[in-house]
Formats: C-alpha cells, sequence, structure tokens
C-alpha cells in the first residue's frame, strides 16, 4: 500500500501547489497538478498494477475536497470535516 500512500500525498502536494513547476528525469516540465496524473500513465504503460495507484489519488482527492473545498462552500457553513476535535 507505499504506492497508495506515496499517490495520495502527491496528488494533495499538486493540488496545493497549482503553479510550481516540476521537472521529469531532466526530459520535461510539468505543472505540479499533472505529476500524479503522469505517473499513473506510466504505471499503466508499464503494466504495472495501477489500481492502488489510482486509490491513492482517489483518497488523495477526497481528502483535498473536503479539507479545501468543502469547508469554503456555502451549503456548509465553514464546517472542516477532517478537523481534529478540541478534546484532543
Amino acid at each position: 500500500m507505499s504506492n497508495s500512500i506515496c499517490f495520495t500525498m502527491t496528488y494533495y502536494w499538486g493540488r496545493k501547489s497549482k503553479n510550481t513547476l516540476v521537472n521529469v528525469a531532466g526530459l520535461f516540465t510539468l505543472r505540479a497538478p499533472y505529476l500524479a496524473w503522469f505517473y499513473l500513465v506510466l504505471s499503466f504503460l508499464w503494466d504495472i498494477e495501477f489500481k492502488h495507484d489510482l486509490l491513492g489519488m482517489f483518497v488523495g482527492h477526497f481528502y483535498f475536497f473536503f479539507s479545501d473545498i468543502f469547508p469554503r462552500m456555502k451549503k456548509s457553513k465553514g464546517f472542516n470535516l477532517f478537523k481534529t476535535p478540541d478534546f484532543l
């Protein structure tokens, strides 16, 4: 499951760092949000089982949505799903 965790962190970091440029193997440059997608395509092309990678991207998107986008929506009224409770 380490690939899933790596993809989760890469996806979340890419979404938080929208304008960051990433140099891939010295060959070309990508914007950070596309880095996880690039790695997913490589996993697919190299016949690596990419289901775990896709799961990691889904979890990263889920966390990004509910920690950054959902609290800013008018319907949620600033509710953060992943906020640590005060008693902890």
